[in-house]
């Protein structure tokens, strides 16, 4: 009985935890496409790419979402 009702709790707090996922990660791609909207110009006169500062952002977002992957899975209870 005492599962059933944690797995109900589980559930549960994952349903309501999925919006604090995907808002941030939503957020960032809409950074990401202002990034380059506002950089292109520029990276391509000093760069030679216009994507120079899109790439360099994404690859920060993306070890971003790595790590809160990462630490929404940690049980910090273990420590």
């Amino acid at each position: 009985m005492r599962r059933l009702r944690h797995a109900k709790l589980k559930s549960s707090v994952m349903k309501k935890g999925t919006p604090l996922i995907f808002i941030p990660i939503l957020i960032s791609l809409v950074g990401l496409f202002f990034v380059f909207e506002a950089s292109s110009v520029r990276a391509l006169s000093e760069v030679g790419s216009s994507f120079y500062y899109f790439r360099l952002q994404f690859v920060w977002i993306g070890l971003g979402i790595v790590a809160m992957i990462f630490f929404s899975l940690f049980d910090y209870h273990k420590l």
